[in-house]
This record gives C-alpha cells, sequence and structure tokens, in this order.
C-alpha cells in the first residue's frame, strides 16, 4: 500500500497590504484571478518558475467582518503532495511569503492498493458483499455507491459519510478514474516508484474540524487535532500519513461478518487493512459538521442582548458585537447567522 496526502487546506493570517502589491517573490509568480469565492473577495495562484507549475491557491480578504481582516486560505496544489520534499517546500513558501499557520482546514489522506486485507479481496467483490448484507459495517453512516450497469454489476465506488460529516471516507477505482476523468502522471509515478502495478483501488478519508483526540501508542501522548494540544494539527501531519489512516480505518472501517448470532458484538470482526495501530482515537465528538441546537439559542440569545445593549451602554455593546461574532466564528454558523440577520 501507498500512503499519500491528496488534498491539502489550511487557514492562515497574512500581511494583506503586501499580498495586495506583491507581483514576483524568488522563485515564485503570483497571478490574480478576477473572480473572488463565496467567503473571500481575493484568489491569487502562486506559480513556481522553476517548475513551470502552479504550487498554490490562496483566497483572502474575508467578506464578513466576523473573521480577522488578515485571514486566508492555502490551497497545496495536488502535484506538490505528491513529492517527498513536500514539507520542506512549504516551510519555504510560508517563509518566504510570511504567513501565519494557523490550523488545518481539510486534508484528505489516502492509499493506494490491489486488494484489501481481508481474505485478499478485490475491492469491488468486497463491495458487492457488504451491498448483499454479508458484511456489516460499524458505526451508522450514510452512504453512496456507483456501478456499471451491464451484464453483471461492475461496483466501482462506495462512500460513507455526507457532506456535513466530519470525516467522510471513500474507496474508488482510482486507475479508472485517472483513466476516464483526469489523468495525474504525479500519481501514476508514485506508484511505479513503489511498484504498484495492475488496477490500483484508492481508499481516502476527507477530513474537516478536527475535533478529534488520538493516543499515541508508543509515548502515550494525547493528539488533540483542534490545536489546543501541540500535535498534527500543522504540517507536521505530512510525515504522519500512514498512522493517521490507520487510526481513521481502525475507527471508520471496522466491519462484522454477518452470521446468526443476534448480538453483533459476538460476530466476528474486520479491518479492510493491516494496522499498526500507532494512534488510537480515545475520543470522538458529533461527526456532523452542523453546530447543535443549542449553539443556535445562544447565539440568537446573544444577539437580542446586544440589541438591548445598543440602547443603554454603548461600550457594552460594542464588546458584545466583538463577543457575538467570536461566537459565530467557533461554531462555523456564519451563513445560518446572516440569514438570520444576525450579521452582514
Amino acid at each position: 500500500m501507498i500512503y499519500s496526502i491528496d488534498w491539502l487546506q489550511f487557514s492562515a493570517l497574512i500581511d494583506v497590504k503586501a499580498f495586495d502589491m506583491i507581483r514576483v517573490n524568488g522563485i515564485f509568480k503570483i497571478e490574480r484571478l478576477n473572480f473572488s469565492t463565496r467567503h473571500f473577495k481575493e484568489i491569487i495562484e502562486i506559480h513556481d518558475t522553476r517548475q513551470n507549475k502552479r504550487a498554490a491557491t490562496i483566497t483572502y480578504k474575508p467578506h464578513s467582518d466576523a473573521f480577522p481582516k488578515g485571514l486566508a486560505l492555502v490551497k497545496v496544489d495536488n502535484w506538490l503532495l505528491y513529492q517527498n520534499y513536500l514539507k520542506t517546500y512549504l516551510n519555504e513558501f510560508i517563509s518566504v511569503f510570511n504567513i501565519q499557520f494557523k490550523n488545518l482546514s481539510r486534508v484528505d489522506i489516502c492509499a493506494d492498493f490491489n486488494t484489501i486485507a481481508y481474505r485478499n479481496l478485490k475491492p469491488q467483490n468486497f463491495i458487492k458483499s457488504f451491498l448483499s448484507g454479508k458484511y456489516i459495517k460499524l458505526r451508522k453512516s450514510k452512504g453512496q455507491v456507483y456501478f456499471n450497469n451491464g451484464e453483471i454489476l461492475d461496483f466501482q465506488y462506495l462512500k460513507f459519510g455526507s457532506g456535513r460529516s466530519r470525516v467522510c471516507s471513500y474507496m474508488y477505482n482510482k486507475t479508472k478514474e485517472l483513466d476516464e476523468v483526469l489523468n495525474k502522471p504525479h500519481i501514476r509515478e508514485n506508484w511505479r516508484k513503489h511498484n504498484l502495478n495492475g488496477e490500483v483501488w484508492r481508499c481516502e478519508f476527507r477530513l474537516q474540524n478536527f475535533d478529534f483526540l488520538l493516543t499515541d501508542t508508543e509515548t502515550g501522548e494525547q493528539i488533540n487535532f483542534n490545536g489546543n494540544i501541540a500535535g498534527l494539527n500543522s504540517l507536521d501531519i505530512i510525515n504522519q500519513v500512514q498512522p493517521l489512516f490507520d487510526a481513521l480505518a481502525d475507527h471508520y472501517l471496522t466491519f462484522k461478518v454477518k452470521g446468526t448470532d443476534t448480538n453483533k458484538s459476538r460476530l466476528k470482526s474486520f479491518y479492510l487493512f493491516n494496522n499498526n495501530k500507532q494512534f488510537l482515537f480515545n475520543r470522538i465528538y458529533n461527526d456532523n459538521l452542523e453546530a447543535g441546537r443549542s449553539e443556535k439559542i445562544f447565539i440568537k440569545k446573544l444577539y437580542e442582548l446586544n440589541n438591548e445593549l445598543r440602547g443603554t451602554n454603548y461600550d457594552f455593546s460594542i464588546q458584545g458585537e466583538d463577543i457575538l461574532k467570536k461566537m459565530i466564528q467557533a461554531t462555523e454558523l456564519e451563513k445560518w447567522a446572516i440569514n438570520k440577520g444576525f450579521i452582514n
């Protein structure tokens, strides 16, 4: 198996005035795009003049005042994620542009393989058996499956989780995707270097909002991805791809062989992949990205209180508005708050 990062995006703080003026910086050339995103006014592409390739895309200048003015999102280009000098390159990139890393916003961790560990099954046969009820997945979740309809059903894609999930997992035919959707020579080269031949499948985890806690079984250290404890909520994640993938697979992709025993705990368990168990989940937060009802009620009450303060104490109302914005930002309810008229 080959372990990789296939998507890396992080939030950062930048010097907005400097980014507005910069055109070339060392080996990097900046190209400005003439459109904006839903959340940011400015988009720039950073091109590596040595490689003659785009290295990253940065969006900055948030539309909403609820976010810091210097907040930016940095998305690293896919080809760069497959280079063995990725960590060194990004450290240089951050230094050259004087970027202050804040936290990871999305990371896709993946493993490429030919067969799964359990009974050396081909992935499409495992999917077929799972859909027929032969195997039971632990941890309830929504799912999707894609297949080709011919003389037989040819299963090509299985997904667990939804768009609101903090963690989504996918298993799909990567060779077929590269052949029919978008070829990526750097991925094929990575397979060649690791002698992975034939039809290659990929298992991928999409991580957002890193509210989970792991224990390093070698040191006993607890690693919190939301940054409160020094750990993997940094570019150090680049050096921990395999143990992180193993922890995710162990937690989210455990299956049982269906039998006659009504007690599910007594059914035979199996994992899709071999696992070194360096990192283990010992705490998991709500898997749904949408904040709960209590957070929305609290924000509404805070908004109403702030409106009352405007007529009685101006200083308190200014402080209350700042707290309101920070609460909305922390719970990621900006869209909901805008729709409700709590912020502009």
